[in-house]
């Protein structure tokens, strides 16, 4: 994602996501809930992962194209796997183990 837009200066997009990871990596160790941090901690790894393949090869490479019947899903990596299963965890997560509340609060 924009990275026509950043062409010339590749470090600055990347200064940017990394921020954003160190944010993430922040919601986690602040979070008391194991479904949170799981989904927090998978989308900063992820992230991280594509940080380092777009500073190292100047590209996110996606590698697992998947067919059926004719039908094409968008290529990814498994850098993209682990974004897409953290933020499941993270919308999710709450519908799988609410919180339990009591009486008074």
């Amino acid at each position: 994602m924009f990275a026509e837009t950043f062409r010339e200066t590749p470090w600055l997009l990347a200064t940017t996501k990394i921020g954003i990871v160190g944010l993430l990596a922040l919601f986690a160790l602040r979070s008391d809930r194991w479904l949170e941090i799981t989904g927090f901690a998978l989308i900063a790894g992820g992230a991280a992962g594509n940080i380092i393949d777009r500073v190292r090869i100047g590209a996110v490479v996606g590698y697992i194209d998947l067919f059926y019947a004719g039908w094409h899903w968008p290529t990814f990596n498994l850098a993209d796997t682990w974004i897409f299963l953290g933020a499941v965890l993270l919308i999710g997560g709450p519908l799988l183990a609410p919180e339990r509340r009591t009486l008074g609060s």
